[in-house]
């Protein structure tokens, strides 16, 4: 993931994307789906990098709500990140594929469609 922080004396400064913003509703809910999509498309490139082909890529990843936390900078607690990942399921951008209640561990699908789709809705096409 690209470094999305910067850090000074006593001030940290996060890089959110607007777009995501404009469409989650908030940049809590931003952060943790770019870093959605930041998984995913790491998991792409292993596979690719791996042979195989386009249509056997699986798209999901594994997580675990201390791994989501640690990889969004440590900005929210356990409580909050529950609050957003629902709200990322309920406006479709994200799947809760398994829970293994084991290992508190999630596996999570993003809907890049749905996402594509929001975008090109909320801001057009680019020409």
């Amino acid at each position: 993931m690209e470094n999305l922080v910067q850090q000074t004396a006593n001030t940290r400064f996060i890089k959110v994307r607007e777009d995501l913003i404009k469409i989650t509703g908030d940049s809590v809910s931003a952060i943790i789906l770019d870093s959605f999509i930041s998984w995913t498309l790491t998991k792409y490139k292993m596979e690719k990098n791996n042979g195989v082909k386009d249509e056997d890529v699986d798209y999901s990843f594994t997580r675990t709500y201390y791994q989501i936390m640690t990889d969004c900078f440590d900005l929210f607690g356990k409580n909050t990140l529950s609050i957003k990942l629902k709200k990322l399921e309920e406006l479709g951008y994200i799947e809760r594929i398994i829970r293994d209640s084991d290992f508190k561990t999630n596996r999570y699908l993003v809907n890049n469609k749905k996402i594509n789709d929001d975008l090109i809705k909320e801001f057009g096409t680019l020409n």
